[in-house]
């Protein structure tokens, strides 16, 4: 940062952090030697007031390279701990120590980071246990997804974002948790990569990628589908592994509520569960309740306010069941019973429940105990959310195949979709909603012909 005439520059020496006050610029990542006036700020840290200072280049560079980073990693490492464990999960070990190495060594070097979460219980369940080991970095910004997918209207906010500070820094980091292995946020990535900020990406998802290439535009993907499966391994567990491996702390309780939430094969129902999945999704989809990551990371702790965030929501629930009848068609394809909701006449923007989880509850209600295969499609002039029953899934219908096929048949019509082979939803163009519900039935159809 430069102060009058004097460049102020942060640096990491062989054995601490030093301070070079100089008259000439250097670059972030740049290796000096530097000879002046030395005085000790505090315990951690020097300043050297630099009469001569050198860049260093061949041999010397190389010693100081490995000097520092031997230093750097004294003061990176991970710690050795395991909140769930399976063969997936053991799998998944160097993915989560990759991630964790490198968000570590952000924070160290006071690298910007920038967390974006998609905007549901799974979603925000990752980033409150990112930011709870993360929290101490130098610049963080935690920003929740609209729609889950990294468009170059996102990449252009982060651009402008690290261009507001005043000093420069090293290459920052941008986090993606529950989204993010999607084609559409290929050009956003390809954005921020392209430009001199030279992001590192980091996504940390549990959805199926649908195109490969998208891969290489990111530096680590933490998927369970690197490994060929894994919907039921909620980006809320694997953030989870992430945090505690980079710090000392407790987040068992975000991992479980992530899961529970996603309705993940690895844990069971209870009413403990469903009351802190319910209260959270509550919280997250009313305009009344501050939408920060500092108010999220108190209220998940406290019990009165989810105890009311939960009643309020089962009166919410209760009231759209009532209603829900006057706006489902049912429709028939050979033994698929499809449900057909029209979610904008039960849905209020910034009222609970949202349209996504409107489908989710009519889903519970119309489909789960009945034995024959039924898909619930909750429909607005935006959006198309599906749900499958277990006997649709057994069935082999496959909601991550249809957004595929949509997407391909529909092309500009369709800004983006993905999601789980039980639940997926689609991001339409406005004038397209009853094209894009016509085709997605007509993909259900074909399920029947089958």
């Amino acid at each position: 940062r430069k102060v009058n005439d004097e460049y102020f520059l942060g640096s990491v020496s062989s054995n601490g952090r030093v301070i070079i006050i100089s008259k000439e610029k250097y670059s972030p990542g740049d290796y000096l030697s530097v000879e002046g006036a030395t005085s000790k700020l505090d315990r951690d840290m020097k300043e050297i007031r630099a009469n001569e200072t050198v860049l260093l280049k061949g041999k010397k560079l190389a010693e100081a390279k490995k000097e520092i980073e031997s230093f750097i990693q004294k003061n990176c490492r991970l710690r050795n701990t395991h909140i769930f464990s399976d063969q997936i999960m053991s799998k998944m070990d160097k993915l989560f120590e990759q991630a964790a190495v490198k968000i570590k060594r952000a924070i160290f070097l006071h690298q910007p980071i920038i967390l974006r979460h998609d905007n549901d219980s799974d979603g925000l369940c990752a980033a409150l246990a990112l930011h709870k080991s993360i929290s101490g970095a130098l610049h963080l910004k935690v920003i929740a997804q609209e729609w889950p997918l990294y468009k170059t209207l996102d990449a252009e906010a982060d651009l402008r974002y690290l261009n507001s500070f005043e000093a420069e820094y090293l290459n920052p980091i941008l986090i993606c948790a529950d989204f993010g292995a999607n084609p559409e946020s290929i050009n956003g990535y390809t954005l921020i990569k392209k430009e001199k900020a030279g992001f590192e990406i980091i996504v940390i998802d549990h959805h199926p990628m649908q195109e490969p290439k998208v891969k290489e535009l990111i530096d680590v993907l933490v998927s369970p589908w690197v490994f060929g499966t894994g919907s039921s391994y909620a980006t809320g567990l694997l953030a989870s592994e992430i945090s505690q491996r980079i710090s000392d702390v407790d987040v068992k309780r975000y991992a479980n509520i992530a899961l529970f939430a996603d309705r993940s094969k690895l844990v069971k129902w209870t009413k403990e569960g469903e009351k802190y999945s319910m209260a959270l999704e509550y919280l997250i989809s009313t305009s009344k309740f501050p939408q920060t990551i500092e108010t999220f990371s108190k209220v998940i702790d406290d019990e009165e306010t989810l105890d009311l965030a939960y009643a309020q929501a089962q009166e919410k629930v209760g009231d759209m069941l009532n209603r829900l009848k006057g706006f489902t068609k049912t429709k028939r394809y050979g033994i698929i019973t499809a449900f057909v909701i029209n979610t904008d006449k039960l849905s209020i923007k910034g009222q609970f429940p949202r349209k996504g989880v409107i489908t989710s509850f009519a889903a519970d209600y119309l489909g789960k105990n009945n034995p024959e295969p039924v898909i619930t499609v909750g429909y607005s002039q935006r959006n198309m959310n599906m749900r499958l029953n277990p006997a649709a899934l057994k069935a082999g219908i496959n909601c991550s195949d249809i957004v595929v096929k949509v997407k391909e048949a529909l092309g500009d019509a369709i800004e983006g979709g993905g999601g789980h082979p039980g639940a997926s939803a689609l991001r339409v163009r406005i004038g397209f909603s009853k094209i894009a519900l016509d085709q997605l039935l007509k993909e259900v159809k074909a399920y029947a012909i089958k």
